[in-house]
Parts: C-alpha cells; sequence; structure tokens
C-alpha cells in the first residue's frame, strides 16, 4: 500500500504539470505615442475680481487696482462692463482668458449673478464663481 503523501505529491505533480496559463482577459498590448515637445505652455491666470455687498445694498467690486461702486441690485451693470474690456485691454486679455468672481463677506447672490450674466454678455467663457 502506498503511503498517502506519496499519491498527494502525485496529485500535486500531475495538476502542475497539466494546468494551462492563460494571459489575464483584457490585457492588451498597446504601442503608446512617443513624447512631443511643446515649445511655449502659456498658461494664464484667471483674472480676479473681489466682490463685496456693502451695508446700504450697494455692490463693491476691486479688480487690478480698480474699484467700481455699483448701487443696489436692480441697477445697470453699464460702468462694470465699461471698466472691465479697459482692463482687459490694459493686460492684453481676452475672452477666453479665466476670470474669476471672489465672494468677501457674504456678497449679494443677485450682485454675483449680474456680474456674471455682464461677463457672459462680454463674451468672457471661462467664469469661475468662487466663496471667500
Amino acid at each position: 500500500m502506498v503511503p498517502l503523501i506519496d499519491v498527494v505529491f502525485l496529485l500535486l505533480i500531475f495538476f502542475i504539470m497539466t494546468i494551462n496559463f492563460q494571459p489575464l482577459e483584457g490585457f492588451m498590448p498597446a504601442e503608446l505615442p512617443g513624447s512631443q515637445r511643446v515649445d511655449e505652455v502659456s498658461e494664464v491666470d484667471p483674472l480676479i475680481f473681489y466682490i463685496d455687498t456693502t451695508d446700504n445694498g450697494s455692490c463693491k467690486v476691486m479688480f487690478a487696482g480698480k474699484t467700481v461702486t455699483i448701487g443696489n441690485e436692480n441697477t445697470d451693470f453699464s460702468t462694470f462692463a465699461n471698466v472691465t474690456e479697459a482692463v482687459m485691454q490694459e493686460y492684453r486679455r481676452n475672452s477666453s482668458d479665466p476670470v474669476m468672481l471672489v465672494d468677501i463677506n457674504q456678497a449679494s447672490w443677485q450682485h454675483m449673478m449680474n456680474m456674471y450674466d455682464t461677463l457672459v454678455s462680454l463674451g468672457y467663457k471661462n467664469i469661475i464663481l468662487s466663496g471667500n
């Protein structure tokens, strides 16, 4: 009679020799493109507009060293639009450059949206809304 350990080792050798290893499913060799050299990467910092609502309900906007005061929420934002266009031309910015509206001290949501709408009407597409 053959000892049990011999039978176990014979079965182990049999299964090791007959196993068929297959590559992992989903594995597919791929050729990645070579590195490409980019001569100039231009990442433009956003122009930041700091917005604050004063006690009397008016809006104060500070950006690029300028301050624009806008009346209450229903006031025309054309002054803001004119100053913004002048600053954008002065700093050689275009409508694809990022613009960030930063809320200071719980600015009125209506002021934020009016400024957002004004920037969109001026053609700016990359507008970021941010809290303090």
